[in-house]
Order: structure tokens, then C-alpha cells, then sequence
């Protein structure tokens, strides 16, 4: 049984301690630690996950966790968005990356980094072709680049609209421009079609359906 030390004992070292430790030990006692600070993190698609993952080289879990800044992509999201961190990584790191691929990962790309015109999408294929297929690729795939974008704007729509919906139950009123701007809501391609009145009676009608 390990020895007890006396009460002469405890009080040496208490005296032995520098005067800022025993202000500190003084200044915590009895206080209540005040409510944890949550930072919100943003939410990432899949091809923002794969990009993050390729930029800084990461293969294991150890390596995501030490290297990752707090708002950085952490363990669970990949595991969400890919079923586990081991499918993951070997969907990210595999020379056959391209096959997998799909029509909706194409579209979802072109919506999120913007890449309507084929000459933009072009030269961000040639900075990250790991995560972007070729041109030629996306023609034989959707039958032509029109086709492709018509699809695209018809998911951007969708997304829109799903979005905006969102943000008006949130915040319990028809939200305003300034609003979609600060929830990051993109509906410039709803206010052409329909204007913002428009806009608004159509969802209308969509919650009435619902």
C-alpha cells in the first residue's frame, strides 16, 4: 500500500510552489467554467472533401487530425460522405479515381466552382485534372457540353429553390437579397426567370403543395 504523505509534507510543497502557480490555483477555485464557444463549420460536397484530402497529402486518420485546422474537414465527414474513412481514402488515392465519376459529380462541380463556360471549366480541369474529367469526357458521357449545362442549371435551380425555402422557414419571413447574402443562398438564377415576387409566389405554392 503506497504511503500516505503527512499533512508537514503537503504543506512543504504547497510553500515550495512558485507564488504565480499558487495565484492561479487561487483565481480557478470555485469558478464554474462558462458555456463552450461552438464554432459552426461549413459544410463541404464530396469534390471540396477530395480536393482538401489531395492538397495536403493525407492518407490516414493520424495524419487528417494532427494536420487540420478546427474548421477543416474532420474524420466524420469523410466518413458521412463515403460510408468510412478506409473507403474514403481509397476512393481519393486510387489511380482509377476518374471511374468513378459520375453524371451528378460532374454537374454538382460545374454548380459549385462556377465552371458554366467551357473555357473556364477548361483551365480549372488543367490546374486540378485529378478531380476534374476532360472536356471530351463530359461530351461523350452527357452527348454535348449544352446538354450537360442544361442539366446543370436545372440541378442549380433545384438547389436554389430548396435553399431559399430553407432559409424562409428559418427565419420565418420571405427572406430578403440581403439575406440570401449573408446565408450564402445563390438564387441569381431563379430572380432571372422569375424576379424576386415570382420567386417568392412560387415557393409559396411549393409549401402549399407540400
Amino acid at each position: 500500500m503506497k504511503p500516505q504523505p503527512d499533512q508537514s509534507d503537503i504543506v512543504e510543497r504547497i510553500l515550495a510552489l512558485p507564488k504565480a502557480s499558487l495565484k492561479r490555483r487561487k483565481s480557478y477555485r470555485g469558478k464554474s467554467r462558462g458555456p463552450y464557444k461552438v464554432v459552426p463549420r461549413p459544410l463541404r460536397s464530396r469534390s471540396e472533401l477530395v480536393a482538401y484530402i489531395r492538397d495536403r497529402g493525407f492518407r490516414t486518420r493520424s495524419q487528417l487530425r494532427s494536420g487540420r485546422d478546427h474548421t477543416d474537414p474532420t474524420c466524420n465527414d469523410y466518413v458521412k460522405e463515403f460510408g468510412s474513412f478506409l473507403d474514403a481514402m481509397k476512393l481519393i488515392w486510387r489511380e482509377s479515381y476518374r471511374a468513378t465519376i459520375d453524371r451528378r459529380y460532374v454537374i454538382q462541380s460545374v454548380v459549385e466552382f462556377g465552371l458554366w463556360d467551357m473555357v473556364a471549366y477548361q483551365k480549372a480541369r488543367s490546374r486540378r485534372p485529378d478531380i476534374l474529367p476532360s472536356v471530351y469526357a463530359i461530351q461523350k458521357d452527357f452527348g454535348s457540353w449544352a446538354v450537360m449545362k442544361e442539366a446543370a442549371q436545372a440541378f442549380s435551380l433545384r438547389e436554389s429553390l430548396a435553399a431559399y425555402a430553407e432559409l424562409k422557414h428559418k427565419l420565418g419571413k420571405r427572406p430578403t437579397l440581403e439575406d440570401c447574402r449573408k446565408a450564402r443562398v445563390e438564387i441569381g438564377t431563379a430572380l432571372k426567370l422569375w424576379g424576386k415576387r415570382g420567386l417568392d409566389d412560387l415557393v409559396s405554392s411549393m409549401e402549399e403543395v407540400i
